[in-house]
């Protein structure tokens, strides 16, 4: 999963997508390159789409 954060964070800083990633996820490993904003009173939703 640590090397899906990391992918995750190199498509963001090359302009290629954006994510949403646990905190937790962020304090292992932060490119300086990408800006992050905390989302607050934020519901999590989880969907799965075949």
């Amino acid at each position: 999963m640590q090397d899906d954060m990391v992918v995750v964070q190199a498509l963001v800083a090359a302009g290629k997508g954006v994510t949403t990633l646990p905190g937790l996820a962020l304090q292992a490993h932060r490119r300086p390159d990408i800006h992050t904003t905390e989302l607050t009173n934020f519901r999590r939703q989880i969907f799965a789409v075949t």
